[in-house]
């Protein structure tokens, strides 16, 4: 008897980018800037509207969810100056535990566990941590 084997599609060196996740959501961005007095929260569905908020001066956190919206992430990662590999490290849910290190930039990629109403749940995180960013 001969085994069938399905083959596995993952993001490496491939042109366009491709999520490899369970999950369809639309993209969702959150963009939080603070220093020492205040503190601003705004959310968005277009990416293209980050693109005011990027130069305000502060420490910045970006939280993106749904990362089944390639269109919008790559203008995002443009928009960042985002590695190529990295873009293709943080769309594919199934990539393995990593830190990885590039100029000043830090790219931390991990799954993260919990559970919800009994049954144990899976989220794919990805980090960057970058100065002035």
């Amino acid at each position: 008897m001969r085994k069938h084997y399905i083959r596995q599609q993952d993001n490496l060196l491939y042109e366009k980018l491709l999520y490899t996740g369970e999950f369809h959501q639309p993209s969702n961005f959150t963009f939080v800037v603070y220093d020492k007095k205040t503190v601003s929260h705004d959310s968005f569905d277009d990416v293209t509207e980050l693109s005011s908020f990027i130069d305000k001066p502060g420490v910045k956190w970006l939280a993106v969810e749904g990362l089944a919206d390639i269109d919008s992430l790559e203008v995002l990662f443009q928009m960042l100056d985002i590695d190529r590999l990295w873009m293709q490290d943080i769309v594919n849910a199934r990539h393995i535990a990593k830190i990885d290190l590039l100029d000043d930039d830090v790219l931390v990629v991990m799954d993260y566990f919990y559970r919800s109403d009994s049954v144990l749940q899976k989220e794919h995180i990805a980090i960057i941590l970058r100065k002035n960013m």
